[in-house]
């Protein structure tokens, strides 16, 4: 019998959020985890806090409902958070010396997110979609309400309540902005006055390089707009004393691939200043010190992560020892830094980080589930290869869990997506990911996760390689290290797989049609035919910006790069996996080549999973994707 079953591996209790109090002695975060019944499969994530420096944990909130999002109160006594409770999401508030909670903000039908805190701790503001109009209510009931695409998103705008101990009556929102425009991130304007925020004209996914910064009063219904920040990081941090507002800029003319800097705009609108590079170009912006000098920041760093203090006067950022891998990270309204910190063989833990550049501190590990595997983990090491071109490519081998030196194994190559995605220190017993390593290698596999160009961590230049070039530098990349783990002796020639999801799914497509070297194949939410995925993916501009042109400007170069297109080429059976409820990469890409392998007479299954978007969010349905993995590379890969 398996002991790395996906069954006990999908309760592993996964960090998702850190925030430490304003005196740095607690810290709340929230924990995910599976709740699965008769009638239920969804995760479930709820509040607690670790105690320092003694680790103890303490447990906020239960039920089977989600409590996530915690913000604490200037003063540290109170939490806000979001909560599930009532089947939808409204803003609440608990002490975080324990209680009861109570109901700040409600709104009929409609989700609160992103609640922030006045510095006075007077008020609460939050995001949310306007309640629909009696007229939106009637043409719903009505049956009369068709709609014009591209514009039936619902925006999200400003809302403030004001804070208070289970208030009788709640009060009703106060919205500060309109519907003429959708707000993705927020803060509060130092004196209180009003906010610095970012929007774009649309919530699509799509719009996001035409998102700009601005600030509004509260007395006031029209912006001052202070530029185009073209961000997907789009949350702005006003400094402690007012001043300026720092958000995550792009440099340069917006690029799917992605490369900014921390901007600087002082909120009097005079000219802004634009910060030191980071490393990858890619900083998240955490917040300020409490003297308004230095910005804390998170970048990805090869297959691990790194924490920056970046200072305001523009000169260059120094890194903080801290894990390394981390995420998420947390900084304090104190300008305390938090991070849950893990290894291969390390589950994710607390840690505090030393903003002055001293070591960082472990804090508090939450225990593994009753239920957890009592088996060791497989040996896991960060490879290095160079690339047919000589370019040095980085990935991760995990050996079988069973390993005699000297004798070759079935290896799995497992491409992540993005494509500025990575592979990172992550623990080996996550059950996140496509490909479920611990089973794997339970079975007797070999896995690579190679990060080649194109993959986040490396620099701007390495991120960018693959413009203009979908399976073409990436894939002899990854080819190249397969080569080196058979050069090696530890992978068998002659029972190779490869699988991947998104780009992932791409790459696996791609390469089935153009190397006869893989024996199975497993494709997940790929995209195989940029043309039809233009003109039905949520971000039609993706591709285009990847390949430098529209197809109806240069069809050669779709026709050059699309897996369906070369089909004809695919002797490898391929399993096709895909959720019916995908937007970012629909299910007709899935649907395609899998008639077209169908039709050539090619082993191949496609297996859909209902309610699923591009990313799984049931544990029933992740668990039965990854089994199904396991059972076609064995079909085809067993001798």
């Amino acid at each position: 019998m398996p002991n790395w079953t996906l069954e006990a591996q999908i309760a592993y209790p996964l960090i998702t959020e850190v925030v430490p109090a304003p005196d740095g002695q607690q810290i709340a975060f929230c924990v995910r985890e599976p709740l699965q019944t008769e009638d239920r499969s969804e995760f479930l994530v709820h509040l607690f806090l670790a105690e320092i420096p003694s680790g103890q944990i303490i447990q906020l909130t239960y039920g089977d409902h989600s409590d996530h999002t915690p913000r604490w109160s200037p003063d540290g006594q109170y939490l806000a958070f979001i909560s599930t409770r009532s089947g939808h999401a409204e803003l609440r508030a608990i002490r975080a010396s324990g209680g009861e909670s109570w109901l700040l903000a409600t709104i009929a039908e409609t989700d609160i997110t992103a609640p922030v805190w006045s510095r006075d701790g007077t008020r609460i503001a939050f995001l949310a979609p306007a309640p629909r109009s009696a007229e939106e209510e009637r043409t719903r009931r009505a049956r009369d309400d068709a709609y014009t695409w591209g514009q039936q998103d619902r925006r999200s705008q400003i809302s403030i309540v004001p804070f208070s101990i289970a208030p009788r009556p709640l009060p009703t929102p106060q919205p500060v902005t309109n519907t003429s425009f959708h707000v993705i991130g927020f803060d509060w304007l130092a004196d209180g006055s009003g906010f610095a925020f970012t929007a774009a004209s649309s919530p699509n996914a799509d719009y996001w390089p035409e998102t700009w910064l601005a600030t509004i009063q509260l007395t006031s219904t029209e912006p001052s707009r202070l530029g185009i920040i073209a961000s997907w990081s789009a949350a702005p941090k006003v400094s402690p004393d007012g001043r300026t507002i720092a958000c995550v800029a792009s440099d340069g003319a917006p690029h799917w691939a992605f490369a900014a800097r921390v901007v600087l705009f002082p909120v009097t609108g005079e000219p802004a200043a634009i910060l030191a590079a980071t490393p990858d170009e890619q900083p998240e912006l955490l917040g300020w010190s409490p003297d308004s000098t230095i910005l804390y920041v998170s970048e990805v760093e090869g297959v691990g992560a790194r924490l920056f203090a970046l200072p305001a006067s523009g000169a260059t950022p120094h890194p903080l020892d801290g894990p390394a891998m981390f995420e998420p990270a947390g900084l304090g309204l104190g300008g305390h830094l938090v991070v849950a910190g893990e290894d291969f063989g390390t589950p994710n833990a607390l840690y505090r980080i030393d903003a002055n550049g001293g070591p960082h501190a472990h804090i508090a590990t939450l225990p593994l589930p009753a239920e957890w595997p009592d088996a060791p983990l497989p040996r896991a090491e960060v490879m290095h290869w160079q690339s047919s071109d000589g370019m040095e490519i980085e990935g991760i081998v995990t050996y079988p869990l069973v390993y005699e030196e000297g004798q070759s194994y079935p290896l799995v190559v497992i491409v992540h997506g993005g494509p500025s995605g990575v592979y990172q220190r992550v623990f080996l017993g996550n059950p996140g990911g496509y490909g479920p390593i611990c089973g794997l290698a339970e079975q007797g596999y070999a896995t690579l996760r190679a990060n080649p160009r194109g993959s986040s961590g490396y620099g701007r230049a390495f991120r960018f390689a693959n413009q203009r070039d979908w399976g073409g530098g990436d894939f002899r990349d990854i080819m190249a290290g397969v080569d080196a783990l058979v050069a090696r002796g530890l992978a068998d020639p002659q029972r190779l797989a490869i699988m991947g999801w998104s780009y992932g799914g791409f790459m696996s497509s791609w390469a089935i049609t153009q190397t006869k070297r893989f024996a199975a194949a497993c494709i997940g939410a790929p995209v195989t035919d940029p043309i039809s995925f233009n003109g039905t993916a949520d971000i039609p501009g993706f591709i285009p910006d990847y390949f430098g042109a529209e197809y109806w400007e240069d069809l050669e170069a779709y026709r050059r790069q699309s897996p369906l297109l070369h089909v004809a080429n695919v002797v490898t059976p391929a399993l096709i996996q895909h959720g019916d409820a995908d937007i970012r990469v629909p299910l007709s890409q899935g649907r395609q080549f899998y008639a077209a392998l169908r039709r050539r007479g090619i082993p191949t299954e496609l297996v859909v999973y209902p309610r699923q978007g591009h990313l799984f969010s049931e544990p029933r349905m992740i668990v039965e994707s990854r089994k199904r993995v396991l059972v076609w590379l064995e079909r085809y890969l067993a001798r």
